[in-house]
């Protein structure tokens, strides 16, 4: 094992010289090599063509009235046309502001069903599982929650409150976001002959 470690030193000790040997032939190298070549040489520097400054002096100075604390000196014509111009943008802007603001309707929901009238099929038709939702961007039906127009049954919300799809789950968001489940929410009958209304929390 001794014999084994001093070949290993042996070998390491030629190593390490061959290399030393080989970096002072290189960095000798370097060392020989004339500053010259490593000099910057400057940049010869072009004259600067400059256009010619405009005088300012030569030109009226122009301030705001405003700023010179006067009163626009206006001839009687001036200022009609002046008066006319400001009637004329007040009356369009009141035009404007008059046009019928169109007032949110309730969008109705396909597919909207009574309780009553839900099938046995409509409830097997839920997805509890993001993986077997069936994707159909024509003639499915988006989820408030994730956003998936898929063809599987969603929660109904009969709320006259309530616009477009926003009481509209999936099976998986309403029982993970709500922990409600699809099963019973569109066959839920509220008080007041109102059915489901959305998420409780």
């Amino acid at each position: 094992m001794a014999e084994e470690e001093s070949e290993y030193e042996s070998i390491r000790r030629k190593n390490l010289e061959e290399f030393k040997l080989e970096f002072e032939k290189q960095f000798g190298k370097i060392e020989k090599i004339p500053q010259e070549e490593f000099s910057v040489l400057p940049i010869p520097k072009k004259p600067r063509k400059y256009k010619n400054a405009v005088v300012r002096s030569s030109l009226p100075c122009r301030m705001s009235l405003r700023n010179k604390a006067e009163r626009p000196n206006l001839s009687l014509d001036e200022a009609e046309n002046i008066l006319e111009h400001c009637e004329y943008k007040l009356n369009n802007t009141r035009k404007r502001r008059a046009m019928p603001v169109i007032s949110l309707r309730r969008i109705p929901v396909p597919n909207m069903k009574l309780p009553e009238e839900i099938t046995e099929s409509d409830i097997k038709n839920i997805c509890y599982k993001s993986a077997g939702k069936k994707y159909d961007t024509v003639n499915g039906t988006t989820c408030h929650q994730c956003r998936q127009k898929t063809a599987d049954t969603k929660s109904i919300c009969r709320s006259p409150h309530c616009n477009g799809v926003r009481g509209q789950f999936c099976g998986f968001c309403l029982l993970h976001r709500y922990g409600e489940d699809v099963a019973i929410v569109i066959k839920k009958e509220v008080t007041k002959k109102i059915t489901y209304a959305g998420p409780e929390k």
